[in-house]
């Protein structure tokens, strides 16, 4: 499914067909799962709450940010489907308050942990899995901060606008993401004035509007946002 959905919605389980999730877990997931389809720019964990459940990323991309102690909110990272999220609360090892929002519409399962939580912390496939998922992760947050050292600004821009951005609107707040790229709020607003300059983004009431995407896909370097 394409476009953007507004609000969210739940989905109905039918059938015996395998579902996504189920093959990540050794033991019958099933009867702790709900599905849920969330639109663009949807809240899937609150900064303030402290989830009992464990969230399946089947389809779609989400965004996840911190709320530091003084109040300071700072972009963590940015997962693709297939992604678990909440497992760092359900291990019991998250000490910032995690904010996780949808970018895209996404489809996810909702597996309510707390009701079954003494078998998947003891499922050796599922923690296998998890352990993967968290190496890639690692992997690509250690890309991420070997490019913001090895690449000029423009082009580190470029790349988090393709990344960030959904039906060609890009709208981050511009402090949350001058820190993930790790420059001044200055040079953030400079270069990202230049890109509009060039005719690459358009300033919008909603955001800016990605103008000319194959010259952003150029500036970015490659074509894999």
């Amino acid at each position: 499914m394409k476009g953007a959905i507004s609000g969210v919605r739940k989905l109905t389980i039918r059938g015996s067909d395998p579902l996504p999730v189920e093959q990540y877990f050794s033991f019958p997931i099933r009867p702790y799962l709900a599905a849920y389809r969330f639109g663009g720019n949807e809240t899937l964990i609150r900064e303030a709450e402290q989830p009992d459940c464990l969230y399946f990323i089947a389809e779609g991309r989400v965004k996840i940010s911190l709320l530091h102690e003084n109040g300071r909110e700072t972009i963590f990272s940015f997962l693709s489907a297939p992604a678990f999220v909440g497992e760092l609360e359900l291990l019991g090892e998250r000490d910032l308050a995690a904010k996780v929002i949808t970018l895209t519409p996404c489809t996810c399962y909702r597996i309510q942990s707390s009701a079954c939580r003494s078998q998947i912390l003891n499922d050796s496939k599922f923690l296998r899995e998890l352990c993967l998922m968290i190496a890639r992760r690692n992997i690509q947050n250690t890309r991420n901060f070997a490019a913001n050292q090895s690449y000029p600004l423009n082009v580190r821009l470029a790349q988090f606008i393709l990344l960030s951005s959904h039906n060609g609107l890009y709208r981050e707040k511009h402090t949350e993401a001058a820190a993930y790229l790790g420059v001044t709020y200055r040079h953030f607003l400079y270069v990202l004035a230049d890109f509009v300059k060039q005719g690459l983004l358009e300033k919008t009431e909603r955001g800016y509007r990605i103008a000319n995407e194959q010259a952003l896909r150029r500036a970015a370097g490659n074509n894999d946002y």
